[in-house]
């Protein structure tokens, strides 16, 4: 996916995750976005899948697009 977004000119970010949760904190998306920033995508990793919910009204508040790449 970085590689893809890449070629179109898009600048991955990356954010850690806790390593308990395999979350990334709203603090750090907080901290990763710009004015640049156009979208999210939340990747999970091992398989584990949560709620995005308390993301979202800082995203949306924001204009960012919500991605949610569960393969």
């Amino acid at each position: 996916m970085t590689r893809i977004a890449e070629e179109h000119g898009i600048i991955p970010v990356p954010i850690d995750l806790d390593m308990h949760t395999l979350m990334p904190s709203l603090e750090d998306i907080k901290r990763a976005t710009t004015s640049k920033t156009v979208s999210m995508i939340f990747a999970y990793v091992y398989g584990v899948q949560y709620d995005i919910a308390p993301y979202v009204p800082f995203l949306k508040d924001n204009g960012i697009e919500i991605i949610e790449d569960c393969a």
